[in-house]
């Protein structure tokens, strides 16, 4: 599939996980949580154990946005309008709906196919294990020596 649409949801950070369901439910190919409650009071080492500054990461000040996936199959029109009617009932499940707003975009698959080796790396481990990603081919000689 060439074209994938991103359907964008802003909401509340309490409603996160029932907008991701509501996507989900629809059939989308994956949910993406961008949520301001992340960087409040949260944790200032990253996955190595390095210190940063959370300052100092783009992130949103307020609220959330939930973005799912689906194919270019989907009528857009037709999924904004069904997602909008889900996320009118997030108060009758108790949680606030923030601003609600529902936003369609088409993305082509060549923009984020290959975005995510941006963040995998071959990780070295010690000088006899290094795990590699599957699929990737290394130059031994671009490990260098320990």
């Amino acid at each position: 599939m060439d074209q994938w649409v991103e359907f964008a949801i802003e909401t509340s950070s309490e409603a996160v996980d029932a907008v991701a369901n509501f996507l989900m439910a629809e059939g989308a190919d994956g949910v993406q949580i961008e949520d301001a409650a992340d960087f409040q009071g949260g944790q200032t080492t990253n996955a190595r154990g390095g210190w940063f500054d959370p300052v100092s990461i783009p992130h949103r000040q307020s609220g959330a946005k939930v973005s799912g996936y689906f194919d270019g199959r989907r009528h857009p029109a037709e999924l904004v309008a069904t997602l909008q009617a889900r996320v009118a009932q997030l108060p009758s499940f108790g949680l606030a709906e923030g601003p609600g707003t529902v936003t369609a975009h088409a993305l082509a698959q060549e923009s984020w196919a290959n975005e995510w080796k941006k963040y995998y790396h071959p990780l070295r481990i010690t000088r006899f294990l290094t795990i590699v990603p599957p699929g990737w081919i290394i130059n031994r000689s671009s490990l260098g020596n320990w």
